[in-house]
């Protein structure tokens, strides 16, 4: 498995079509809304996941996957699924906090930026705090998993990559919302964009009325940054996760065989998912390399400043959701001490799949 890993696309991700929860005399026909484009290691495991539930359950439930927000915008997908205008999504917690606040701080600013040591590390502790699955519930969504993005990696143009935040010199930056809470609360010259989505902030860096942010390494490398990028920073400090939910009227429509075959397939799709980002990473970061980029690790003192800031950024979050999570300080205690225990194991032991 790797950048490019893909799985032949059979005739149950075939379509873009149809969207909302469709039925035929024996099947149902369900829609997945995706925010990115069909490249990539997630878009693989994505469709190895419709073609074993199709299989697992002869053909009862199919699914259409819909690339790039062609069934909804990314920051719309809550909203989306709990209405019932698509059936599957992936959300990220920062366009829906009022509702789910306890995903908000799901995220973090500093630790391990390994995409399964973070998301091992939230598997353990969601059953200790409710919040996580009541929250979706309330809003009428059925948890179906959660996977780590992987770290916060800077790019931008220019000679010079940013390996410390005092390097900032009034730079235009499209930036993950707690990178931009810790550059405003700290005073850090750079002047975070606001509703600028990633395939805007590449045009922007094209024509030079933006000049670079973060994403991730995956998303450098599979949404055509490469092409208008100078310099890439990893910054080795925490990570983005990301959680898809289905519709609970849809949910509660499937037959018992087809639920039991998409809680079958849960924890295997986790590990299909964080191997590929990890993997991904290595293969883009060389790609990069190959194509001219600078390519550097801030280093360990570096790496503190943007983790401990990033990390206030996230407690001042939990404060903020405390209202419908009261437990939400706790957690990230919790979460951190969890995150070096997993990644102290995966150092002892290896992945799972090694």
């Amino acid at each position: 498995m790797g950048y490019f890993r893909n799985v032949a696309l059979s005739a149950a991700v075939a379509g873009l079509t149809v969207t909302g929860l469709a039925t035929s005399a024996q099947a149902l026909e369900l829609t997945y809304s995706y925010w990115a484009p069909d490249r990539g290691s997630v878009p693989g495991d994505m469709k190895w996941w419709a073609e074993q539930l199709a299989e697992r359950t002869g053909g009862e439930v199919t699914v259409n996957i819909g690339w790039g927000q062609s069934l909804s915008r990314f920051r719309d997908n809550f909203n989306a699924v709990s209405a019932g205008e698509v059936d599957m999504a992936e959300l990220a917690a920062s366009f829906s906090l009022a509702e789910t606040g306890a995903w908000g701080i799901a995220d973090t600013g500093a630790g391990s930026s390994d995409a399964y040591v973070a998301t091992r590390a939230l598997d353990n502790l969601r059953s200790q705090f409710s919040a996580f699955d009541d929250q979706i519930e309330a809003a009428g969504l059925k948890y179906l998993w959660h996977y780590s993005w992987g770290g916060v990696a800077l790019l931008g143009t220019g000679d010079a990559a940013i390996t410390n935040p005092d390097q900032y010199n009034g730079e235009n930056v499209r930036v993950a919302s707690f990178l931009a809470a810790a550059i405003r609360d700290n005073g850090w010259n750079a002047n975070p964009v606001s509703g600028v989505s990633i395939g805007e902030m590449r045009q922007g860096m094209e024509r030079g009325t933006v000049n670079g942010g973060s994403n991730y390494m995956a998303g450098i490398g599979t949404q055509g940054f490469a092409a208008v990028t100078d310099w890439v920073t990893v910054i080795n400090q925490g990570q983005h996760t990301g959680f898809v939910v289905m519709n609970l009227d849809t949910w509660n429509a499937l037959s018992d065989d087809a639920r039991s075959a998409i809680d079958g397939l849960r924890d295997e799709m986790i590990e299909r998912l964080t191997r590929g980002q990890i993997e991904q990473e290595i293969e883009i970061r060389a790609s990069l390399v190959a194509d001219g980029i600078t390519v550097v690790d801030a280093s360990a003192d570096e790496a503190a400043i943007w983790g401990g800031a990033m990390q206030d950024a996230f407690l001042k979050r939990a404060n903020d959701v405390s209202g419908g999570f009261p437990e939400a300080v706790a957690f990230l205690d919790a979460y951190q001490a969890e995150i070096a225990k997993v990644a102290a194991d995966v150092t002892s032991n290896g992945y799972p799949w090694n």
